[in-house]
């Protein structure tokens, strides 16, 4: 029998003695016991290791006696086992919270840290009502480190896991965070109890928003169909409420790990927010997000947290949740935010603003009219390349024209962005949006702004010439500029006709 085989036996036999209750026998071997597995490390089955655990509980909760649990737990704490799942695991972290009531808990605290690292906690949606009670535990402080364990490496690929087991786990972090809302009153600044719980209990709360995140973040890339478990995260309104509040609090200069738990727990909601899945109709007071939303834009400090209210901003086309949104003063908030926030110029905002206002000339087009010319200041000199504008440009001339026509009073400004593009390896795709977005303009554009349309159709396709873009660029721009046909042939110019009829010529076209 090999040394690690001896001790494997020895610490067998020493739980076997606790289940006896022969205390007198464990005090006299249990610490020299606890000694040669800290030196071997025996292995055993998964099996063999809940057995032990249970049986340790079951003395725990009883109250046996303290140096009793003492050194058994020495002995479990150093028994190995490789990763595994188990059918008796939530039944073990019941066992887990009524201990902690005990006094023996404090022998838990680097026990669970060892053995609750080889064991899964997913594969069983019976995990998270007992996870999520031992979170809620007045002692579940004890712990602090197994549980940061747990909530931060188990929940990180959720995805891979099916619907309905997400769904449980995601009420599990939702129910954990209306915890944490509900302690923060409690919290006083300075004081050292109070500091480490705050902490404690964000942390576990920023783990599991970091897994939310990254499952929100994959959704659209998964391949998978999940149905049910977004609706359990969609909680907009809890969260940028939790943000806030955790935000605002002032902890003393003693108190540098909440500092930086409360810096991490704001970054992940703010990261959370941005790809928060849109509720579920009747599964929350959408008049009350809105309220939230509309907050969240005057207190926006980054750009993360900007655009994710924004995309939560077309969550609802009901009339009260509209009117309030998009009134003059929403909106006027909005641009405020936008310029306020540092922004990349590869920011995801440019990609959801125009969404955003498409979204609004289709639910409510006088909105997008009454605050026209600071849209139009605020859009125009946003980056091209960072999402395609045509949506938009096309929902503004069919639904609002007369905003259309200030648009193309200011289309100028694009035709410098294009023209200083050019050289970079953006050149092609910025003066082929540009080009594609304004196709339509005819059919808001009246008299000489007619004519003008035609001339610049016919210098923005130039402006393809010797690239990949000259043949789609040339046809679109003659496709266009037929359109006027339609509203007054005589404002087209002769030079554009030439040019025209010199394209067709060139291409054997009539």
């Amino acid at each position: 029998m090999t040394d690690s085989e001896e001790v494997e036996e020895r610490v067998l036999a020493l739980l076997r003695l606790l289940k006896k209750k022969e205390d007198a026998k464990i005090k006299e071997v249990g610490d020299e016991i606890g000694d040669a597995a800290w030196d071997n490390e025996p292995w055993f089955e998964p099996d063999q290791i809940m057995e032990m655990f249970n049986l340790w509980l079951d003395a725990c909760i009883a109250g046996r006696d303290d140096e009793v649990l003492q050194y058994t737990a020495k002995a479990l704490r150093f028994s190995k086992v490789e990763e595994f799942s188990h059918k008796d695991l939530p039944k073990v972290l019941k066992k887990i919270s009524q201990a902690l009531a005990k006094p023996g808990a404090p022998h838990m605290e680097t026990l669970l840290l060892v053995q609750f690292t080889p064991m899964k906690f997913t594969g069983d949606v019976n995990l998270y009502p007992a996870l999520k009670e031992l979170l809620a535990h007045e002692k579940a402080d004890i712990i602090k480190d197994a549980l940061d364990q747990v909530t931060g490496s188990s929940f990180i690929q959720l995805n891979e896991l099916p619907d309905a087991e997400v769904a449980e786990i995601f009420k599990m972090t939702v129910a954990h965070a209306k915890l944490v809302k509900a302690d923060l009153p409690k919290y006083k600044p300075g004081d050292t109890d109070s500091s480490a719980r705050l902490r404690n209990r964000l942390s576990w709360l920023n783990n599991l928003f970091q897994g939310a995140y990254i499952f929100c973040t994959m959704l659209t890339i998964a391949g998978k169909d999940f149905p049910k478990s977004p609706q359990e995260i969609a909680v907009p309104t809890l969260v940028m409420e939790l943000k806030d509040s955790v935000e605002a609090l002032k902890p003393k200069p003693k108190e540098q790990e909440l500092k930086e738990m409360i810096k991490q727990f704001v970054d992940s909601c703010t990261n959370l927010l941005s790809y928060m899945p849109k509720p579920a109709a009747g599964s929350a007071d959408p008049y009350k997000d809105a309220q939230a939303y509309l907050k969240a834009l005057g207190t926006a400090k980054d750009s993360n947290s900007l655009n994710g209210t924004m995309k939560m901003m077309m969550n609802s086309t009901d009339k009260k949740v509209l009117d309030l949104l998009f009134s003059k003063d929403a909106l006027e908030t909005l641009f405020k935010a936008i310029q306020r926030v540092k922004k990349q110029e590869t920011d995801e905002l440019y990609r959801t603003f125009p969404v955003l206002m498409k979204f609004v000339g289709e639910n409510r087009p006088a909105a997008l009219e009454a605050v026209g010319d600071k849209l139009l200041e605020l859009y125009m000199p946003m980056p091209l390349e960072m999402a395609t504008p045509k949506p938009f440009i096309d929902v503004m001339i069919d639904q609002t024209p007369n905003l259309a026509k200030k648009f193309w009073s200011k289309v100028d400004v694009w035709m410098k962005s294009v023209k200083s593009a050019k050289g970079g390896p953006m050149y092609e795709s910025v003066l082929y949006a540009a080009t594609h977005a304004v196709e339509g303009m005819p059919r808001a554009l009246e008299e000489k702004d007619l004519e003008d349309f035609c001339r610049k159709m016919k210098e923005w396709a130039e402006l393809g010439k010797g690239t990949s873009m000259e043949d789609t660029l040339k046809s679109a721009a003659i496709v266009a500029i037929r359109s006027v046909l339609s509203r007054d042939k005589s404002r087209i110019p002769a030079n554009v006709l030439d040019w025209i009829k010199d394209q067709c010529d060139e291409a054997g076209l009539t």
